[in-house]
């Protein structure tokens, strides 16, 4: 039972963790980049087929990174629940930190 229990709050856990910073934390980055709009001028650059190329190769990173941490390190991209093993193959092969370069 103590197990049953154990792990019903290690998947809340992770489950919050997870929400907390792929909805919480980039809706309130949204909101403090509006709010701030006005403080800051910056020059927009429009080039849309660059745009798309850049976010299409910072998700190939992600995923690619995320991938490899599940199937090699046996865990989670989070880092309270870090993979149980350090990972050196895949796209870690080539980048020490393809999550954060694709973001």
């Amino acid at each position: 039972m103590e197990l049953i229990q154990k792990y019903e709050k290690d998947v809340a856990g992770k489950v919050a963790f997870g929400l907390l910073f792929a909805v919480v934390l980039p809706l309130a980055l949204i909101a403090w980049a509006v709010a701030s709009r006005s403080a800051i001028a910056l020059p927009a650059v429009h080039n849309p087929a660059l745009g798309l190329v850049l976010i299409a190769t910072g998700a190939l990173f992600i995923l690619a990174g995320m991938y490899a941490l599940i199937v090699y390190g046996h865990g989670l991209p989070m880092s309270p629940y870090p993979p149980a093993e350090f990972v050196t193959k895949g796209i870690f092969k080539f980048l020490p930190h393809p999550i954060y370069t694709g973001a």
